[in-house]
């Protein structure tokens, strides 16, 4: 298998730290943010991962996404009306200085993809690798086999992934990011 290439050094020149990043974002400080980056994709499970952030036990998670796909219709159709699910956009290009803010504002990126699917290596796991946003994906993902560094494992249902929220400690982020991460965990 050829690995993904990744932005790195883009990110990482163009990345403010997190309370940076929350502010031009018009977010508030929380425990654990999980972000969905990417362009859609048949085969990610974006809805998968909002059903299941509106499913979860945890108070203090939130999720950020700019991967729905236009044919998911505008947003306010298609999203669980929760407050935990801040931010929930159509996917559109940006550039890389956005992109990279949007990487420092989440704490966790969700990689959820259908295991039947045919996707064999994504962008945004590769900027997972590349940045210090430690990934939560499925056993048996693409991400999970190939990357040097533990994933958290997700599954690909809501049932699963609600469970993986509830159950990501800050001892199993530290142990993904490649460098310690300020935001504090329960």
């Amino acid at each position: 298998m050829i690995p993904h290439g990744h932005f790195g050094d883009l990110w990482e020149r163009d990345r403010p730290d997190q309370a940076t990043a929350e502010a031009w974002l018009g977010l508030s400080p929380t425990g654990l943010r999980i972000g969905i980056v990417g362009a859609p994709r048949t085969e990610k499970l974006v809805r998968v991962v909002l059903d299941a952030v509106a499913a979860c036990r945890r108070t203090d998670v939130e999720v950020v996404c700019w991967s729905l796909g236009l044919a998911d219709g505008p947003p306010s159709w298609e999203v669980p009306d929760d407050p935990r699910i801040a931010i929930a956009e159509v996917y559109r290009t940006v550039d890389p200085k956005v992109y990279a803010t949007r990487l420092a504002a989440c704490d966790v990126l969700a990689l959820v993809f259908d295991p039947e699917g045919d996707m064999l290596a994504t962008g945004a796991a590769a900027d997972a690798s590349a940045s210090a946003c430690p990934p939560c994906a499925p056993i048996g993902a693409t991400w999970w086999r190939c990357s040097a560094r533990p994933a958290s494992p997700a599954g690909h249902t809501v049932a699963s992934v609600a469970a993986a929220i509830d159950a990501l400690t800050a001892e199993q982020l530290a142990g993904s990011a490649p460098r310690p991460r300020s935001v504090v965990r329960p």
